[in-house]
């Protein structure tokens, strides 16, 4: 199985390694077949990407904060569904396709 990358600026960590809070795609069941992704962004970092292959295909993920607005781009493969979490505790059950997702960002 191939790790999960996780690309933040200047920086490129696999999952569980330096920051663990900035796993983005996480399994919930046998070969991604369900998943989630819960991005926490916070520390100074404005942005972040994850991809990894699973079986169905590439599971792709995307944050970022520009104007005080959170952004969250994902890519579900085909046969395959997530559960989406965002910063301020809204959930989404989502299956194959492409999504974006908004919302307002308060650091604070």
């Amino acid at each position: 199985m191939s790790p999960l990358i996780i690309i933040l600026p200047s920086l490129v960590l696999r999952k569980n390694s330096i920051c663990p809070d900035s796993s983005l795609i996480e399994p919930t069941s046998g070969g991604y077949k369900t998943f989630k992704i819960a991005p926490k962004p916070g520390g100074g970092i404005t942005w972040a990407k994850a991809a990894h292959i699973c079986p169905y295909g590439e599971i792709k993920c995307e944050w970022k904060i520009v104007n005080d607005e959170f952004k969250l781009q994902i890519c579900v493969p085909f046969g395959t569904s997530a559960s989406v979490v965002m910063p301020n505790g809204n959930e989404y059950e989502v299956t194959n396709g492409k999504y974006c997702f908004t919302e307002v960002w308060d650091e604070a």
